[in-house]
């Protein structure tokens, strides 16, 4: 790190928001926009400026998932699989056997299309590795 990006750090975290949303993530990683806000009693506006300056300047990163923006200290490597809470559902069931979307469906009580829509996800995040000749889907494990 050089003098300049030490004293780029230091003004970042002069800002006692910015401080506080940085501690957070650090001790949180994966943590989404939502939990910040609410964990630490921000408006929406103020988290999104602060957490655009932790990016820009290098701080944190994000990832998505699809459909949550989770975010991590810069320089995370290793990204845990992160899944919505009807895709960890879906990848219990599939744990103990395969099954079709309709038994799926019904045993979550949600319409099939629904469930679809996040088993293609899962496929697409390589979670789920397809499905056979029964139309029965599976994990990649």
């Amino acid at each position: 790190m050089s003098k300049g990006d030490i004293i780029i750090t230091i003004k970042i975290i002069e800002n006692e928001n910015r401080c506080k949303i940085f501690t957070y993530i650090v001790n949180n990683p994966a943590t989404t926009f939502s939990q910040i806000m609410r964990k630490l009693r921000l408006t929406k506006r103020g988290l999104g400026y602060h957490i655009e300056n932790l990016i820009a300047e290098g701080m944190i990163i994000s990832k998505n998932n699809g459909i949550f923006k989770h975010y991590f200290i810069a320089g995370t490597k290793d990204f845990p699989v992160l899944l919505t809470p009807m895709q960890q559902q879906i990848v219990n069931l599939l744990e103990t056997e395969p099954l079709t979307l309709e038994d799926i469906s019904e045993t979550l009580g949600k319409s099939k299309r629904g469930i679809m829509y996040h088993v293609e996800n899962l496929v697409k995040m390589n979670v789920i590795l397809g499905h056979d000749e029964n139309e029965k889907w599976f994990l990649e494990r």
